[in-house]
Order: structure tokens, then C-alpha cells, then sequence
């Protein structure tokens, strides 16, 4: 069995438009949780990427307040199609510093897709190959601990994703 990428994405990334202001853009970073913001033009087509360290630098240099998310934001972001095979996301990775890929199709923000989802695939795969001891007691499974069953997001984060559905 291949998994895709779109197997192990998050719909729905949280985004912003190019005229957001950075002051906005920042309280939607913290109460969301993410370590950057897409910015997709009015028609939903990817444009860039608002990471934290940029907002930061803001807030660092009072440049923040009334700036708008095009004067911040990285254009040039690499991205990934939902139907490429985890392994070559996995390899994207590997060979570069990026925390998320976006994903994306036609031009279109499909998902993002973090290096930590791939670790969790990696770690139930490895964690589905090991030797299951037989053992009398009524322990669980090792499958049963495998970190792609557990919970994908904190309790701050459910919380402050649940809040926000209806966009």
C-alpha cells in the first residue's frame, strides 16, 4: 500500500490575504496554533507563505501594527501535489528546513503538510514491524500505541480549530 500525501495532510490550512494586516495576521498565528499562514489571493489561489519567525521579526523591529502580509510574506515556497507518495514528501524534508509543505493542486491550496505527520507515519510503520511478544497479560497490542492513532492535534489546538469551523 502507497500513501499519498493527501493521506496525511490537513485540509484546511489557515490562511490570509496579501492585504491582512500583520497585527491581525499574528493574533490569527497564536490563537490557531500554527507556525505560518498561507496567503491565498481572493480567488483561493496560493500566493505565499507568512512564516512566524517573519512576524516575529516584526514585532522585533516595530514594523508590525498597520503592514500588510505582502510586505512579509515568502513567495517562493515549495510545495507538493496531494497524489505525490509520502516518501518523496519525506525526502523534501530531509534535504531542506521546512516545518510544512504546502499542498497544493492547479494552483489551488489543497492542505498543508508538516514534518511531524510524516514522523508519525514513519513511526507507526516501524512501530507495525516490530515482533509482538506473546505475553498472557492483558496488555495492548504494540499497535494499539502507534502515534498515527493518537490524537493529531493538542487540547489547545482541537480547541482553538473547533472554534474557527465555520469560516
Amino acid at each position: 500500500m502507497q500513501v499519498a500525501v493527501r493521506d496525511l495532510m490537513t485540509a484546511q490550512p489557515v490562511t490570509v490575504h496579501p492585504d491582512t494586516t500583520l497585527d491581525a495576521s499574528l493574533e490569527l498565528l497564536l490563537r490557531e496554533c500554527v507556525v505560518e499562514l498561507y496567503v491565498v489571493d481572493h480567488n483561493q489561489r496560493l500566493v505565499g507563505v507568512l512564516p512566524d519567525y517573519e512576524l516575529l521579526k516584526a514585532q522585533l523591529t516595530d514594523v508590525a501594527g498597520d503592514a500588510r502580509v505582502e510586505s512579509m510574506m515568502t513567495c517562493n515556497l515549495q510545495t507538493v501535489h496531494p497524489d505525490t507518495p509520502a516518501e518523496e514528501a519525506a525526502v523534501l524534508f530531509r534535504t531542506s528546513s521546512h516545518r510544512q509543505l504546502a499542498v497544493v493542486r492547479n494552483g489551488y491550496l489543497y492542505g498543508h503538510l508538516g514534518r511531524r505527520d510524516v514522523m508519525r507515519l514513519l513511526h507507526s510503520v516501524s512501530t507495525l514491524n516490530e515482533p509482538v511478544e506473546a505475553d498472557s497479560s492483558n496488555s495492548k497490542p504494540a499497535w494499539a500505541e502507534s502515534a498515527i492513532r493518537g490524537p493529531r492535534f493538542s487540547k489547545k489546538q482541537r480547541r482553538g480549530r473547533d472554534s474557527t469551523i465555520g469560516r
